[in-house]
């Protein structure tokens, strides 16, 4: 157990040290002071439809989560599993690891309901690799649309198009890889994937909106919101603590390729995390007191679980 913990206390100062370097990176590139000017001379009333949109991204989120989580099945109401998916994102952003608020969401159903850790791992995993999926869908899309986007590539503009047979090959990937999790999860999956893209698009929206905060050109918001996409992706790579400091610096160098303002860009980036965590902040009322979950106090274990215990329980019981 000692060993255990000392491996995951290693690993999330590994992290944090990967965020801190990639983080100063990204600052020693830019004027700080600059982020600062475009955060004092912002115009917040973008920022509050920013935060709103967001917030109703994560409504639907939670939603998602439930469909999943049905067919296991796991027989919660929407404003139980509301709860409990807003005390995730709490933990999300204050837990070392990034993940705490899965592997708690799946402690505290299997504690409540006698639920399989290896069918919670699956419904999970399933609903995360969903949202995964859809910004793989958007950024193949923007690729295939953006009139030279990929000559520094060295791709003839004229195939651009094809790209667009990955979206159709990506999405039979995806319920190939769900049936081999779980293959009764497989039109949940469907059905996720599909919230995934409109969670996705209010979540570019978010990011559209905290652009116009900044005063950003019109003409330039799809290269900003490919970079953001990019971003997406680069921060769901487990090797910096959150994802900060991945996001920063896909937003640094990617805006050197399309072509936009590296401030801006980056500033996009913190402000976007912080319209994250703010959105995160009313978890830590069922974090404090668990029973107003679902009337039941559930005591955390001595480590709050992340995603990597649930697995290693879920091998156990194979």
């Amino acid at each position: 157990m000692a060993n255990e913990r000392l491996k995951k206390a290693l690993k999330t100062t590994a992290k944090i040290a990967v965020s801190i370097v990639a983080l100063w990176l990204v600052f020693s590139r830019i004027d700080f002071n600059e982020t600062i000017s475009l955060v004092r001379n912002a115009e917040y009333s973008y920022l509050l439809v920013g935060l709103f949109l967001y917030v109703i991204s994560q409504l639907f989120s939670s939603e998602r989560v439930w469909g999943v989580l049905r067919n296991v099945p796991v027989e919660i109401s929407q404003l139980v599993n509301l709860r409990l998916y807003w005390l995730g994102m709490f933990y999300n952003f204050f837990l070392p690891g990034g993940v705490g608020g899965d592997g708690y969401k799946v402690y505290w159903i299997h504690k409540r309901h006698q639920t399989s850790y290896k069918k919670l791992v699956a419904a999970l995993l399933t609903d995360r690799i969903s949202g995964l999926v859809a910004i793989c869908v958007y950024t193949v899309a923007y690729m295939a649309l953006r009139s030279g986007i990929l000559t520094g590539f060295g791709i003839d503009e004229s195939l651009q198009h094809w790209l667009l047979l990955c979206i159709p090959v990506g999405i039979g990937l995806y319920a190939l890889a769900v049936w081999f999790i779980d293959k009764n999860l497989v039109l949940a999956g469907q059905m996720a994937l599909l919230k995934s893209v409109v969670i996705q698009g209010l979540q570019m929206a978010t990011a559209l909106s905290i652009l116009l905060a900044l005063g950003e050109d019109m003409a330039q918001m799809p290269d900003y919101l490919f970079l953001f996409l990019l971003s997406s992706i680069a921060s769901a790579v487990p090797i910096a603590f959150g994802g900060a400091g991945s996001r920063e610096l896909t937003f640094l160098y990617g805006s050197e390729y399309v072509g936009v303002h590296s401030a801006t860009a980056v500033t996009l980036s913190l402000l976007f995390y912080l319209t994250s965590l703010v959105s995160s902040l009313p978890g830590i009322v069922f974090a404090v007191r668990t029973d107003l979950i679902d009337g039941k106090h559930v005591s955390p274990p001595e480590v709050t679980p992340d995603l990597a215990d649930a697995f290693e329980k879920a091998n156990e019981q194979q």
